[in-house]
């Protein structure tokens, strides 16, 4: 298995799977009207982005 990107995270670096932290992949394109929804309402409930994630994983949603 190849590690890193673009294939995977490296062990134990990954928020899927962390009831605590938490992370959602959601089918969206950049623009659609389920990314513009989450960006303008996943903060009111607990989730978010990073700058990079935001430039580069649309889809990629991690609660804050």
């Amino acid at each position: 298995m190849l590690y890193g990107r673009p294939r995977a995270a490296y062990p134990g670096t990954s928020p899927h799977g962390h009831a605590d932290r938490g992370a959602v992949d959601i089918q969206v394109t950049r623009g659609d009207a389920t990314h513009t929804w989450l960006v303008r309402n996943a903060s009111r409930f607990g989730f978010g982005q990073t700058a990079w994630q935001a430039n580069n994983e649309p889809w990629h949603w991690e609660r804050r």
